[in-house]
């Protein structure tokens, strides 16, 4: 049988724990591409690619996405972003442990939901802490459940 170690990012500055660098930059790709496939997807609700969307996320984090496009879809609205955003979206790995990791991420987002009559509501520019726990199933990363942390109005930079 095969024996996993968890690996455990430090909070001291002073040392961490070291990841298999190809893993954990794998991890990293796989939260970063489901948390800026959930926003591609919202700015056109009625155009979900499933396929790719599937490819990033499973579980509750697939099911939270598709029930805001579905909202969204139903009411006619969509998201989209000022023409000089300042949308950004980053994350570390703090625990690979064999086919499951966590990943504690920063998300700023501002962007806004759009009507139908072009009316532009929900405008409000947050910083996100989210943490992420993937699974990696036929050597695929995919995002099974976000929680969010900390949502701070008006911010541009995340509490560390």
């Amino acid at each position: 049988p095969t024996t996993s170690v968890a690996q455990t990012r430090a909070t001291s500055t002073t040392t961490a724990p070291e990841f298999d660098p190809e893993t954990e930059a794998a991890v990293l790709e796989a939260y970063l591409e489901a948390q800026q496939i959930f926003f591609d997807a919202l700015t056109q609700p009625n155009e979900l690619d499933l396929d790719s969307i599937r490819g990033v996320r499973s579980g509750d984090a697939l099911a939270q996405l598709e029930r805001v496009a579905a909202e969204l879809s139903a009411e006619g609205s969509r998201l989209a972003f000022p023409s000089e955003s300042e949308f950004l979206n980053t994350g570390s790995v703090v625990e690979i442990d064999g086919d499951r990791a966590t990943v504690v991420g920063c998300l700023i987002d501002d962007s806004f939901a759009i009507a139908p009559d072009g009316t532009r509501t929900d405008e409000a520019l947050a910083a996100q802490s989210w943490s992420a726990a993937l699974l990696r199933d036929a050597g695929v990363w995919r995002v099974g459940q976000l929680s969010l942390i900390a949502r701070i109005e008006g911010a541009t930079t995340c509490a560390d």
